[in-house]
């Protein structure tokens, strides 16, 4: 295939022909110097113009061109633009206007094609090698990002139509406790809402962003121990049942028991003791028991018999995670309660606070074991949200960052163009 079958494969033409073809070389990078091809194109006699904005057919204004640039996909390894002239024309309903073209939207200084590209390198890669790969500015790979996710998706309210079970959670995206909050269709698995910031004041607007209509359709609202989750469910959809995942009741009881270890090592720390036993306790003290190595039960069995408050806080860990093994609501609620009486008489403080904490969640508890819900989804994503932050290095623009949650956590995947399998396909 020569140079110009692989020219007329690669770009629709529309309503111009190739004029010339130059190769030149230009320098990238400061360093870098890369053959690139300038394609020059003429409109044909007699074409017939169309609004970028409406698609309507109109006729031209007057016989002024003004002459644009547009990088395309590289043809034969090399970097490739295309030159047209774009007549200015007269639409009822915009105005002046000029002209669109097949290859490239309106306002775009690259085609349709190569917009798609970077923005599928930037979901798998970071930002600065989708950059560098495509030869871009950092800045533009974002800007890219923005303008694919409003052509595929224009309306992102869409996304809250027949919403049943949702889960909501917040993650950080920067230093200094900025926080995003994120809402997730739990039966697609999809992100439907994202704001800055977290608590009652953000998880407000989600719900005054709904119609009375879509309330209605929310049956279920996942999520941790927030109380701000539960004063909003109480004032916009109090007939959703409220549902506490077990997850976040185990990684409570987790926590209580890495406090615990931390406060044994103090007093022993206190009064002199020898705290070579304490020694890469952790991991062994929060594992699985079935996950544990030889040397983690060693360790766990040496510490159990000199220090009786952390044996009583790993069996009451473990007691924990033995009642979501149960399906039968009535048996969880009955073994929650055996188990809140036990913390709260085991003489520990942290397990008397998280005994009162769980006691005032047990209905939330049980509705999640009884429903089969859980917010691991929210949590995977949240976990998709963290990669992409660390990729790109950081978000200065907020903005592009939703664009690329909205992208990567959604029911469609970029496709690479130019394969063969149109741009966007369907995850399930």
């Amino acid at each position: 295939m020569n140079l110009l079958q692989c020219i007329k494969s690669t770009l629709k033409l529309g309503n111009y022909v190739i004029k010339s073809i130059d190769l030149e070389k230009e320098t990238y990078r400061k360093s870098d110097t890369l053959p690139v091809i300038h394609i020059y194109l003429e409109p044909r006699k007699n074409a017939v113009y169309t609004c970028p904005v409406c698609g309507k057919r109109v006729p031209k204004y007057d016989t002024q061109y003004e002459s644009r640039k547009w990088r395309v996909m590289d043809i034969l390894g090399h970097v490739t633009y295309v030159h047209a002239p774009l007549p200015r024309l007269h639409c009822s309903q915009h105005g002046i206007i000029t002209a669109s073209v097949p290859w490239a939207v309106h306002n775009s200084k690259f085609s349709e094609d190569f917009e798609f590209y970077v923005a599928w390198l930037a979901c798998y890669l970071t930002k600065t090698a989708a950059a560098t790969l495509a030869l871009v500015d950092w800045h533009t790979v974002g800007a890219i990002l923005s303008r694919i996710r409003n052509r595929v998706e224009p309306n992102l309210k869409d996304r809250l139509n027949n919403l049943k079970i949702i889960g909501v959670d917040e993650t950080s995206y920067k230093k200094g406790h900025k926080y995003i909050t994120t809402v997730v269709n739990l039966e697609t698995n999809e992100v439907v809402w994202i704001s800055e910031g977290h608590g009652k004041s953000v998880f407000s607007a989600f719900f005054r962003e709904l119609t009375e209509d879509q309330k209605k359709t929310i049956t279920t609202v996942a999520g941790d121990g927030a109380q701000w989750i539960d004063e909003c469910i109480a004032e916009f959809v109090s007939t959703a049942t409220r549902c506490v995942d077990t997850f976040h009741v185990i990684s409570w009881c987790t926590e209580a028991l890495d406090d615990q270890r931390k406060e044994e090592i103090s007093k022993a720390n206190q009064e002199k003791e020898d705290t070579k036993s304490y020694n890469h306790l952790k991991y062994g003290l929060l594992k699985n028991p079935e996950n544990l190595t030889i040397n983690q039960i060693d360790r766990l069995t040496t510490i159990f018999e000199i220090n009786e408050n952390l044996e009583t806080g790993y069996r009451l860990k473990e007691q924990l995670r033995a009642i979501f093994r149960e399906t039968e609501p009535a048996m969880v609620s009955a073994a929650i309660d055996y188990w809140i009486d036990e913390a709260s008489n085991s003489c520990l403080d942290r397990f008397i606070e998280l005994a009162a904490k769980i006691e005032r969640h047990k209905t939330n508890i049980v509705n999640t074991v009884k429903l089969g819900i859980t917010s691991a989804k929210v949590e995977a994503n949240n976990n998709i949200i963290k990669v992409l932050i660390r990729k790109a290095y950081g978000f200065r623009n907020l903005a592009n960052l939703f664009d690329l949650i909205y992208i990567t956590c959604s029911c469609y995947r970029l496709e690479l163009p130019c394969r063969g399998q149109g741009r966007l396909s369907l995850k399930y």
